[in-house]
């Protein structure tokens, strides 16, 4: 657990309560469940369905995990293929489902709240400024990133200076009004995959010249596509000779999927991106503050809140962030600002006094951890898998050391009831294949019996 003082949490909890007082004082219409509901959203027992899904409202029934099914997901297929091959948070969706009650993370928005494009000379000036703080105080507290003694907000269409944080006003994109040139910048996106596009775009762009995007393998497969989405002004590279001045390189630090912190293959490269969502303590060690020129984050990898597709990054060139985010408002208009004030909520209460969610997190993992490491160790010789990556990460990079000719790493495990991702070479390095660990604790007794069998524990 972080500490966090008495006086941070006390100057946090007002600050929220002050700022939502417009909306949170009023009479909301609660949602309201159908009559016909055999449960409550608020009752954490029956909304588990049978300990094997989750009550939606919505659909006033329940969503089994996987294997699970019946109307309260009681019937288990011990014969069914497991799917582990998306990044979703799902130890994080276990912890919040036990922590329903916290009122940080209930929140309520009506049909009528802010109805019409938020665009940030619109977006109220509360709002931008209480989740620049809320972002500035959570890496503040963890220590994973250097946030100074403040961040701007860059807004490409005006804006204004915020109770407790600076807005950048920036009536055009190539001159930014830079209120404090030393004050790290932050843009936010509707996810780190808009982030991410948005900065190779605009980097590319400024530069007024084709850019060769790179990164060390194994790496995430997208990035290859968002550099060549438009080729004019950047294409992919896998090679080591280029000219570091036409480089714009993507560290994924901890690397996805093998959790190692890999150092630039371009030290000197004109732009270094430093792909952070799996930087935080319980998905990795954090053993060092970074300082980097661009640093991006976002809640999938942070608290598993993929859906509601919100990420950050944290930029030292004010020209640059003001750009990218002038290039984000093309692209997506304005964040949604329900995902604001969800956000909002989450992020607060993760590093509050009464949280244990890294803890948890951490814990979950590393126990899963010990028991994965033990079939690598106690499998059949000659060994047939080496597992290939950083131990209480997300992922696990499985090394397959004796497939017969044609067969991908892919099928072996598909042919023992496991979906990995990547398993054909997708990642730049063949033979191997990501399987996540970050699953329902329901989900991961499966996986351990469909392991012990493949490798004939």
């Amino acid at each position: 657990m972080v500490a966090i003082p008495l006086l941070f949490v006390v100057v946090t909890t007002v600050a929220v309560a002050v700022a939502m007082s417009a909306v949170a004082t009023r009479s909301f219409p609660s949602f309201s469940i159908p009559s016909s509901s055999s449960c409550s959203p608020q009752d954490p027992q029956t909304a588990r369905c049978s300990e094997h899904g989750l009550f939606l409202f919505d659909v006033n029934e329940c969503e089994c995990f996987q294997c699970y099914s019946g109307s309260s997901c009681e019937k288990l297929d011990n014969n069914c293929t497991l799917d582990v091959s998306v990044a979703d948070g799902y130890i994080f969706e276990d912890y919040f489902v036990k922590n329903w009650d916290s009122p940080s993370l209930v929140v309520t928005v009506p049909a009528w709240y802010r109805m019409t494009y938020q665009r940030p000379m619109v977006m109220p000036t509360y709002l931008n400024s209480l989740i620049t703080k809320t972002i500035f105080d959570l890496h503040k507290a963890v220590g994973n990133a250097n946030v100074g003694r403040g961040l701007q907000l860059v807004l490409p269409n005006g804006g204004s200076e915020g109770a407790h944080h600076k807005v950048l006003q920036q009536p055009k994109l190539q001159q930014p009004k830079i209120q404090s040139p030393d004050t790290p910048s932050l843009m936010i996106g509707t996810g780190s995959t808009m982030v991410l596009r948005a900065l190779i775009a605009t980097m590319a762009q400024m530069q007024g010249k084709q850019m060769n995007v790179v990164a060390r393998a194994p790496c995430y497969p997208m990035f290859k596509y968002w550099a060549e989405e438009n080729p004019v002004w950047s294409v992919w590279s896998n090679r080591t000779d280029l000219d570091p001045s036409t480089v714009i390189e993507i560290v994924t630090y901890p690397n996805n999927p093998d959790g190692e912190k890999h150092a630039p293959l371009y030290p000197d490269a004109k732009y270094i991106i430093y792909d952070m969502v799996y930087y935080w303590p319980h998905l990795s060690v954090v053993d060092e503050m970074l300082d980097e020129d661009v640093m991006v984050f976002s809640s999938s990898k942070l608290t598993g809140h993929g859906a509601s597709r919100f990420g950050w990054a944290i930029v030292k060139d004010a020209n640059l962030a003001a750009a990218t985010t002038g290039f984000a408002q093309i692209e997506e208009i304005s964040n949604s600002v329900d995902s604001i004030h969800r956000q909002l909520g989450i992020l607060n209460y993760i590093h509050s006094n009464e949280s244990t969610f890294f803890e948890y997190s951490k814990s979950v993992l590393e126990e899963r951890w010990k028991e994965l490491q033990g079939f690598f160790e106690k499998q059949s010789k000659p060994q047939r898998f080496s597992l290939e990556s950083v131990p209480n990460t997300w992922f696990a990079w499985v090394n397959c050391l004796s497939l017969a000719k044609g067969e991908s790493c892919q099928q072996v495990f598909q042919d023992a009831g496991i979906v990995g991702e990547f398993g054909n070479g997708e990642m730049g390095i063949e033979h191997h294949i990501r399987l996540s660990i970050n699953l329902h604790a329901t989900a991961w007794p499966i996986l351990t019996q469909k392991l012990s069998i493949l490798f004939n524990v």
